[in-house]
């Protein structure tokens, strides 16, 4: 498809595409649950948040084909063109989950209930191949000629994103003053075997290139920056955080151990692979004369993963003296499957034949492949 405008003689004009979007999202099982206790006085039952999801067989997969997104100008004369803020997102989850549960009181203590007075708890189970394409024509301007007018090319962003399980959990106790309630995250996710995960960008240029051969440019600034370019490929994604704060006192569990827990299990057994391939970013031209371009923090990268989660606990007693609490993280990951990723034909810079009374500037581009097994994020807060 097309986003933008076409002019085959431009005089005295400006042309601005920016903040648009084309995307193809695919979703197997969406889940949000959420819990939200509250009282004037206290909070005193326990509550659970639990969700189960299943996406077992079958081909999943989403597409985002020959994009361009931009001006195609032939000649151009004191025009400015900005092209930004555009997004080009293809997406495919087998299973996406939010999980919240929140308390809020004076007095916050919870019932005594099994595994915890409050309770979040996820299991998540994906076999079966998800695969993205993302594949771009031009993001930017094509031209002949132009004069006396600039050229930006910013922040726009192509993405492929392919994963098996994603979700997040929260749990927030907030007490205004004591807080005696436990608390408990338990997140559970498989990637079974025969499931191949693939994401794949393609391009493409994203910049200033010409709409035929010889274009010139005079007293036409060009920046191209801060533009991405990403696939991305997951067998398991966590994002899991509990959050306690009491102005006075949090007390502790004892002999029950942990007053706070967060167990996070995941099993990747999903091959998975991301590419980056054939994209130009920066300006192409024939003949450029008195002009200014700088081509700055851009990005193409592949990450592919089998199992990533950050796990943070915070607990934090404000004005009191007394935080009793006990807490726990347990991470355990396991991969056992071949994780890839690729960036080949990407070139990121100016390029083109002659260069007269101008400056160039290239800084602070990145081209990037990673790939990780097992990647965990495990951080504690008391106070």
């Amino acid at each position: 498809g097309t986003i933008g405008a076409t002019a085959n003689l431009a005089s005295g004009n400006s042309f601005s595409i920016t903040g648009n979007s084309a995307s193809a999202v695919a979703t197997s099982n969406v889940a949000t649950t959420a819990v939200t206790l509250g009282a004037t006085s206290g909070v005193y039952a326990s509550a659970t948040a639990n969700n189960s999801q299943t996406a077992v067989g079958g081909v999943l997969s989403a597409a985002v084909n020959s994009t361009t997104v931009g001006l195609r100008g032939v000649a151009l004369d004191s025009t400015p063109v900005t092209v930004s803020g555009n997004v080009l997102n293809a997406e495919a989850t087998r299973n996406s989950g939010t999980n919240a549960l929140t308390a809020a009181a004076p007095t916050v203590a919870g019932g005594a209930a099994s595994p915890a007075s409050f309770a979040v708890i996820s299991n998540q189970t994906g076999q079966g191949n998800v695969t993205t394409t993302n594949t771009v024509g031009v993001v930017g301007a094509t031209q002949n000629s132009a004069i006396g007018g600039t050229f930006s090319v910013s922040d726009n962003s192509v993405l492929s994103s392919a994963n098996v399980n994603k979700v997040a959990n929260s749990l927030v106790l907030n007490a205004a003053n004591g807080l005696s309630g436990t608390g408990l995250i338990d997140n559970n996710q498989t990637a079974q075997a025969n499931s191949l995960v693939s994401a794949t960008a393609s391009g493409g240029s994203i910049g200033v290139t010409p709409f035929t051969s010889g274009n010139t440019l005079v007293s036409t600034p060009v920046t191209v920056s801060g533009n991405v370019i990403a696939a991305q490929g997951g067998g398991n994604t966590a994002l899991n955080a509990i959050e306690t704060v009491a102005v006075n006192t949090i007390s502790g569990s004892f002999p029950s151990f942990p007053t706070y827990g967060l167990l996070n299990a995941q099993n990747n057994a999903a091959t998975v692979t991301t590419t980056v391939r054939d994209f130009r970013v920066g300006l192409v031209a024939a003949a450029v004369t008195t002009t200014a371009s700088s081509v700055v923090n851009n990005q193409a990268s592949a990450l592919s993963y089998g199992n990533t989660a950050s796990n943070a606990v915070a607990v934090s007693a404000l004005t009191g003296s007394s935080n009793l609490a006990s807490t726990l993280i347990n991470n355990t990951q396991t991969n056992s499957a071949s994780i890839s990723s690729a960036v080949t034909g990407v070139n990121i810079g100016v390029s083109g034949g002659s260069l007269s009374n101008g400056s160039v500037v290239v800084s602070g581009n990145a081209i990037s492949a990673r790939s990780v097994g097992n990647s965990a994020s495990n951080i504690i807060s008391q106070k």
